[in-house]
């Protein structure tokens, strides 16, 4: 799964079974972004400009039945999909709103306190943990799915991004540091004993993504993707050349896994989606064929 930009920004399904075509969910000469998994698979939620100004919609992941939820405009990004299905949250205008699909409608959970982006659900659906900077600079914070019971998680003065819980539910990972440096940190679901994982002054550690049994987790520096174990241990390079980006572990607790990311040839302008074993040995192969530049890889449920 990820965007590809011919012309154009669409959302693309392809698959690693040999002989399934490559579909273009939404087909649209509109710009379709930031697009999330509906926790069965069936659906992704997506923004699009196409109605005129920046909207959350749904459709189905094989490009039928694209359904525009919002119209209220403004600048909208961000989207996750609750575990249970009946809630999408997403980010408009620096606030984390949910839209209801049992009753059709929004609500505002942060109520312009500062900036708050990048909500990620907790996996029983029942929390919501998120980046914002209410009290000075980007911090973790959590709250309930209602918007209730806010609870501050980080409080440093480096900036904390892009918090994510790992499958079981117990841990969140998040980057902490500055723009030209960044480290891996986890930390108990509560905010308690958070460890700093790569512990360096060297290079900006992004892009975080879990392992299905939440024993480790992969993430990018200087191109390339690494892999760790939740308890500092066993860091290692999994990419040696190219320029690799935006890791997403198969979310599969059975069978086999693997990583889809990003990836740049030397001397090429074309982004392709790859993929590869977590536990290294090279790369397996190209998913997204020759459909422009793609990004954002992410794994249906």
């Amino acid at each position: 799964m990820g965007v590809s930009s011919t012309g154009d920004i669409d959302i693309y399904v392809v698959t690693l079974v040999p002989g399934y075509p490559t579909v273009n969910v939404t087909n649209h000469p509109a710009m379709d972004v930031h697009f999330s998994w509906s926790p069965s698979g069936d659906q992704l939620a997506f923004v699009s400009n196409r109605s005129g100004s920046a909207e959350l919609w749904v459709i189905d992941s094989n490009g039928a039945n694209a359904t525009q939820l919002t119209s209220d405009g403004g600048s909208k990004h961000s989207t996750a999909w609750s575990p249970n299905g009946r809630w999408i949250a997403y980010v408009r205008n620096d606030d984390i709103w949910v839209y209801d699909r049992k009753f059709a409608s929004s609500k505002n959970l942060t109520m312009g306190n500062g900036e708050n982006i990048e909500p990620c659900w907790s996996p029983s659906g029942t929390q919501i943990v998120f980046v914002s900077d209410r009290s000075g600079n980007r911090d973790i914070w959590v709250m309930d799915a209602s918007g209730a019971n806010l609870t501050q998680l980080t409080n440093t003065p480096q900036e904390e991004r892009r918090p994510v819980w790992s499958p079981n539910g117990q841990k969140i990972a998040f980057e902490r540091g500055t723009i030209g440096w960044s480290n891996i940190w986890v930390m108990d679901a509560n905010g308690a004993n958070q460890l700093n994982l790569t512990n360096s002054f060297l290079g900006a550690r992004r892009h975080i993504s879990w392992s299905p049994d939440s024993q480790s987790v992969v993430y990018m520096l200087y191109n390339h993707l690494y892999r760790i174990n939740v308890d500092g241990t066993g860091d290692f390079q999994l990419t040696s050349t190219g320029s690799n980006r935006r890791p997403s572990w198969c979310k599969s607790s059975t069978g086999q896994h693997f990583i889809a990311f990003e990836r740049t040839e030397a001397g090429s302008n074309a982004t392709g989606i790859y993929y590869m074993s977590p536990n290294g040995g090279g790369i397996l192969g190209k998913i997204s064929g020759n459909i422009g530049s793609c990004m954002f890889p992410e794994w249906a449920p």
